[in-house]
């Protein structure tokens, strides 16, 4: 891990450990995909190392963060999590460039015109259909992690984990923002 990475995440360790985020997938259901991402199994549960899974966490942020400035359209796919947080937080205009949908076979298909999707709480047919897409995607509390563009392996299930999920895609669409308009005034 980036030693930059490590250092910025590091205050989150204690935050993270005590509200469970290292709970991965249960132990049955894991990908060997997912192994390097994990400490290891133990009473039916999986564990993330956190360390390893906190490098696809900020580049997950990052690249949605430039897909922003560059006025890309986003797509956030399943799981109760991308309902409450676009809904609640960003601006559903048609201009804001993104959708919110539930995931249903070949939901993935029928989308034209995206350029980065979040798929929440999905399986091996999504992360499928989404390569059949070619745009990156990320892979929020997936048991895989094979084909995923960025795998963003954390349980946001807790509401505290939950609440900073959501916090950080808002912060990062935000941020994006924020350096278009800056980009856009300083070539005027």
């Amino acid at each position: 891990m980036r030693t930059s990475t490590q250092i910025k995440y590091k205050k989150f360790f204690p935050t993270f450990v005590s509200n469970k985020a290292y709970l991965g997938p249960c132990a049955t259901l894991v990908d060997k995909s997912l192994h390097p991402f994990l400490l290891g199994k133990r009473g039916g549960f999986s564990y993330y190392d956190l360390q390893a899974s906190f490098l696809g966490v900020k580049d997950s942020l990052d690249v949605l963060e430039n897909v922003v400035i560059d006025r890309g359209k986003i797509f956030f796919v399943g799981g109760t999590l991308s309902f409450v947080s676009v809904l609640l937080c960003l601006p559903l205009s048609p201009e804001s460039g993104v959708k919110v949908g539930p995931w249903d076979f070949s939901q993935i298909t029928k989308t034209k015109g995206f350029d980065f999707m979040f798929l929440h709480e999905i399986d091996k047919k999504a992360i499928l259909e989404s390569q059949g897409k070619t745009i990156p995607f990320v892979g929020v509390g997936s048991t895989s992690v094979a084909g995923i563009s960025y795998p963003f392996n954390l349980n946001v299930e807790e509401s505290v984990l939950a609440n900073w999920y959501l916090y950080a895609v808002i912060n990062s669409c935000r941020r994006g923002m924020y350096r278009r308009v800056k980009l856009k005034n300083n070539e005027i």
